[in-house]
């Protein structure tokens, strides 16, 4: 639950980035209240962090560093693949 959180914060600011390196007036803020949530949820989850050795492992880190690099790897590929299209109807 806080890796998919983390994960939905850290893609929504990323995609926010990249709109950004484009348009400097474009805002990806679709996923504002999710991420509000999220916040609220890993908040909560706080408790386990300071009360668990849930978190401490060495394998929960590479795992979360695995899937972050994954998805922001097939985000930037649907990315490219709507810029690219984007340009050709504008052709």
């Amino acid at each position: 639950m806080y890796l998919a959180c983390d994960m939905i914060e850290f893609f929504s600011m990323d995609i926010d980035a990249m709109l950004k390196r484009h348009d400097p007036t474009a805002s990806f803020d679709m996923f504002d209240p999710v991420i509000k949530i999220g916040k609220e949820a890993k908040e909560n989850l706080t408790y386990l962090w300071k009360n668990t050795r849930m978190f401490d492992t060495e394998f929960f880190n590479d795992s979360a560093d695995d899937i972050r690099a994954m998805l922001l790897n097939k985000a930037k590929k649907v990315f490219k693949n709507y810029v690219n299209r984007t340009s050709e109807q504008s052709v």
